[in-house]
């Protein structure tokens, strides 16, 4: 990297995640760092990172906050203890447990930041979450910092379902109001937030949630020679998680006896499936029109998985047969520029199918980019639909990418940083 003069100093924290796993932070930590700011992150510790090095450890500093494992296990039993008084109907009582888990891991972390400060005067402090927005704020005022509200996650008070919860997000709020800048994932995400923390319009910053840098239309056969699939088979690419609820897992597995012999379905996932998950993939469909990829790739090497197929599907935003809300529900449904999975796809010419969400079908089904369901049953009319003209879409997915390209967005939080004074180490 060409030497320059330290521009500042900006302070990431974050509690629920990793700087392993936030890829928008790391490419905002990047592009920071070739702007020539110094990088430091407060986090709970995460083994991954020395497990899995790439070249863009080297651009910042984490200071890492280690949960007591005594602490975990008392709070595991007392947890389980709560969650069990849903059986004898005391719903909102089963909750306690949980709230109390939240604030220990969340003020933990808050004193753990205090303790280890490494913070000078007037330094950049970025929240990700409530409690990690407390502990920013908290050591931004004894240093006369400027401070960020990055919003990883959409917090709505009235379906967070434990009173820990509720707890963070009231101070979230009025910590909020004291904040610079609020960024969140795209317009819809922004007036949410806006409205629920009662924030200034002219504060808030839309960032998707994309790649760095100029796409290609690419198609990679990591796959196909991985599991000896023909080339002429259509793979259709599910990445990421197998359990959690709001994924439509169940949605695209009822659609698969519909399916032609020439689509193939693949989930890359670092899971693995166990007997009391509640998820199996049918005996008949394995290494025949189903394959799990669970060997890790490398963080700087993951355009070949999501360029190793011929669609992506991303089913998030509703759980199969699920009437309600609450705060998965509320992060998945208003998903907005939040998924950095589907501008992966994007980023190499992969269409994509994705559910009917807010303001989905303005982005990919209009501009031939992809294509919006609202059930099961339109899974294999969308792959067909997009199969028959498939080179204009995969044109129109990289068109998509390049109109939302993480460091055109990211450029306006940095003009915003360029005009104040930013302390430096």
């Amino acid at each position: 990297m060409v030497n320059r003069q330290c521009k500042g100093v900006i302070n990431y924290f974050v509690t629920y995640t990793s700087i392993f796993s936030s890829t928008p932070w790391r490419n905002s930590i990047r592009l920071f760092s070739e702007e020539g700011y110094k990088i430091r992150v407060y986090q709970y510790a995460d083994e991954r990172i020395r497990s899995h090095p790439s070249d863009l450890d080297d651009k910042f500093s984490v200071v890492e906050i280690r949960y007591p494992v005594v602490a975990k296990y008392i709070l595991f039993v007392i947890k389980t203890a709560f969650r069990s008084l849903r059986h004898l109907g005391l719903k909102r009582l089963s909750t306690f447990g949980d709230g109390i888990d939240c604030l220990f891991r969340n003020y933990y972390f808050i004193a753990a930041c205090l303790l280890k400060n490494k913070c000078g005067e007037n330094e950049v402090f970025i929240g990700g979450d409530p409690g990690a927005l407390i502990a920013a704020h908290s050591i931004a005022k004894k240093k006369n910092g400027k401070l960020i509200y990055w919003s990883l996650e959409l917090y709505i008070e009235k379906e967070l379902n434990n009173f820990g919860l509720k707890l963070l997000k009231r101070m979230e709020r009025r910590i909020n109001q004291h904040a610079l800048f609020t960024l969140d994932f795209g317009k819809i995400r922004c007036k949410i937030l806006q409205k629920e923390n009662e924030l200034n319009p002219t504060s808030m910053i839309s960032i998707p949630n994309s790649q760095i840098g100029k796409g290609r239309i690419v198609r990679n056969y990591y796959f196909n020679e991985k599991f000896n699939i023909p080339r002429n088979k259509v793979i259709i690419l599910h990445a990421g998680a197998l359990y959690t609820p709001f994924l439509g897992i169940e949605g695209i597995f009822h659609s698969l006896p519909d399916w032609p012999d020439d689509y193939v379905l693949v989930f890359h996932t670092h899971q693995r499936p166990y007997p009391l998950s509640g998820f199996s993939i049918p005996e008949k469909y394995i290494n025949r029109k189903v394959f799990l990829n669970n060997d890790p790739v490398p963080f700087d090497q993951l355009d070949i998985i999501y360029s190793s197929c011929d669609i992506g599907i991303m089913l998030h935003g509703f759980r199969y047969g699920f009437k309600g809300t609450d705060f998965f529900y509320t992060n998945h449904y208003y998903s907005d520029l939040s998924v950095g999975k589907i501008f992966h796809h994007l980023k190499s010419g992969v269409p994509v199918i994705v559910r009917n969400l807010p303001g989905y079908r303005e982005l990919f089904e209009e501009r031939l980019a992809g294509a919006c369901i609202t059930g099961s049953s339109d899974i294999l009319p969308a792959i067909q639909k997009i199969m028959s003209n498939y080179e204009q879409y995969r044109i129109n997915a990289l068109k998509l990418h390049d109109e939302y390209r993480f460091e055109l967005y990211h450029a306006k939080l940095s003009e915003r940083l360029n005009g104040i004074s930013v302390g430096k180490l």
